[in-house]
């Protein structure tokens, strides 16, 4: 097996979507700075905008699109330093608490009340107080190993084959139930989840390994099917449908996010920071082979557009959270290897994928993304690939 194409870079010269100009208002999302800290967003704008007529609109993850109708809080914007207004990061929500980090923002100057109906051009944050810069192996050669696990045997083949980098798959039930034989309780954001002690055990033995040899690793995000724990059920998309292997996040509801936000906060705070004590994952992959979603990445059946949105709001998700920790690590769409005709009608192309993410970001604010995918151009069950 290969390690999948790492394509660095931005979205940048993405074609403005159609009509985006008209159909999106608010101020430019690219004269606004969010800048987080761990107790505060400071927003800043432009000294060409007047704050005094000004509303800060915030959306949730959750929220079904950016009209102000669906907005989750508008805040009078009260600036105490120049162009700067600051609010809290954290704040209480339903039986639990939210992180701001996870919102989309735009800037409102008329009457919010008046333009309910009206969608405005949203950004999320894009600056870290402090950012971490925690550093990582070089890659020293293009030799990969898929879907490396310690148990699997064969850890020898990383020194024999001289291998520089690796697939890491996570599949995120490791978050149980309270009555999990190996469930161990964690505390986030005002609630307690459970951690299966066992699976975590086995991704610290696979990572402390790779990080032995200096091996550069990429863990692969991946939500299973609801299942029967509630913490599953929470996590996965609501129109998750069988035969699925893996599924979406739950990106439309709070409850959803929490869930999904608190896997990925463990994770990267055990293995996304400069601690090595339990290894290093340095990149991550955003779930599997998305342009056949309906298999391997399962929200049920919809168009590309709907698809994206549910997809865009999960990598910039990872996006966020990660670089909190390493301003080096990049959230990475993974493909497969079928870029201009699908490989069954059902799915999606490639190249359809990457044309929607780059128009999200025109709209929405770019951020740093890359690619993982498949270089293989057939079947792996085609024994010449």
């Amino acid at each position: 097996m290969v390690v999948r194409g790492f394509l660095a870079g931005q979205g940048s010269g993405a074609p403005q979507a159609a009509g985006a100009a008209e159909a999106f208002a608010g101020v430019s999302q690219s004269k606004l700075s969010f800048q987080v800290g761990t107790e505060q967003i400071t927003f800043r704008a432009p000294p060409s905008v007047d704050l005094n007529d000004a509303v800060l609109v915030e959306f949730a993850p959750w929220s079904p699109s950016t009209r102000i109708s669906d907005a989750l809080a508008t805040h009078r914007l009260e600036p105490t330093n120049g162009q700067a207004f600051t609010l809290p990061r954290f704040t209480a929500h339903a039986t639990a608490q939210r992180d701001r980090l996870w919102s989309r923002w735009a800037l409102w100057v008329n009457d919010v009340a008046s333009d309910d109906a009206r969608s405005l051009a949203a950004c999320y944050a894009n600056e870290f107080a402090e950012p971490a810069h925690p550093g990582r192996p070089q890659m020293r050669s293009k030799k990969g190993l898929g879907g490396f696990q310690v148990d699997r045997g064969f850890t020898s083949d990383l020194d024999d084959l001289a291998i520089a980098t690796v697939t890491v798959n996570l599949p995120l039930a490791f978050l149980v139930d309270q009555s999990h034989p190996q469930g161990e309780a964690w505390d986030f954001l005002g609630k307690t989840y459970y951690v299966d002690r066992a699976m975590i055990a086995g991704f610290d033995a696979t990572l402390r390994a790779a990080q032995q040899r200096e091996v550069l690793v990429f863990g692969i995000l991946l939500v299973p099917p609801p299942g029967t724990s509630t913490v599953g059920r929470a996590m996965a998309h609501p129109d998750y449908a069988p035969p699925g292997i893996f599924a979406m996040p739950n990106v439309a509801s709070y409850e959803g996010v929490h869930a999904y936000a608190a896997a990925l906060t463990y994770l990267m705070k055990r293995y996304g920071s400069g601690d090595t004590t339990y290894g290093r994952i340095h990149h991550w992959i955003v779930h599997n082979e998305v342009d056949a979603g309906l298999m391997w990445t399962n929200a049920g059946r919809k168009s590309g557009e709907a698809f994206m949105d549910l997809y865009h709001k999960s990598l910039r998700l990872v996006h966020l959270l990660a670089q909190e920790r390493d301003a080096d690590a990049r959230a990475l769409i993974s493909l497969t290897h079928s870029w201009a005709e699908p490989e069954e009608e059902r799915f999606y192309t490639g190249r359809q994928m990457l044309d929607l993410l780059e128009r999200r970001c025109t709209v929405e604010s770019d951020f740093p993304w890359g690619v993982a995918y498949h270089p293989y151009p057939r079947s792996l069950f085609v024994p010449e690939t």
